[in-house]
């Protein structure tokens, strides 16, 4: 992506904010059909990100050049306060793609993550021949409280929400929230731990 040319103030808030526009409008494309192509999408939102990094550190650059504290219109000091602050844009390249795909990682992670549905007895071994199961559960097999097989079925949205707002039964409820707990957010800790320390690392360098 071009680095913007010497502007005006007036003239770079509003490239700044037609581009950031634009990019914005292709993140909510790529977010819209991550539930589907969960990999691909990944790469794609990525890239996107790294796009926007670079868009921001090209108008950082050229934002800085300004005394924009003392301009007097109110809309286009608030449009470079935004641009001369770099947020994970500040980052060395490497580490912002790995920011970047981190983020993704957790956000896709946590839209496809399944549990199963709660049963006061253990389904049958003939029920669970006949369940034509994704390829991704063909193996899958998870000691609960109530099932002695457990079949991830329930999303988060609308079946996991729906359960704990309607729910009356104490085990039911306690099962969906472990379940989910178990299922969407423990394999996200040690991705969450790397995903701190460089949202920290691009605080300091800010």
């Amino acid at each position: 992506m071009r680095a913007l040319g010497l502007l005006p103030e007036a003239s770079l808030a509003d490239q700044f904010h037609r581009h950031e526009t634009d990019i914005n409008h292709l993140f909510g494309v790529a977010l819209s059909k991550v539930a589907f192509l969960p990999f691909a999408i990944v790469l794609d939102k990525v890239s996107q990100q790294l796009q926007w990094a670079e868009f921001h550190r090209a108008s950082f650059e050229e934002g800085r050049q300004f005394a924009w504290r003392d301009f007097s219109e109110a809309a286009v000091r608030r449009m470079f306060s935004f641009i001369t602050e770099l947020g994970r844009a500040a980052l060395p390249p490497q580490d912002l793609e790995e920011y970047s795909e981190l983020l993704q990682r957790m956000k896709t992670h946590y839209s496809t993550a399944r549990v199963c549905r709660y049963e006061p007895e253990p389904a049958s071994s003939s029920e669970l021949q006949n369940l034509e199961l994704p390829e991704d559960f063909q193996d899958y097999d998870l000691e609960t409280e109530a099932n002695k097989t457990c079949l991830p079925t329930l999303d988060l949205e609308p079946d996991v929400t729906r359960i704990m707002a309607t729910s009356r039964s104490s085990r039911e409820l306690r099962h969906a929230w472990r379940a989910w707990r178990d299922a969407a957010g423990a394999p996200l800790r040690p991705l969450y731990q790397r995903f701190v320390q460089l949202a920290n690392a691009a605080a300091t360098l800010n």
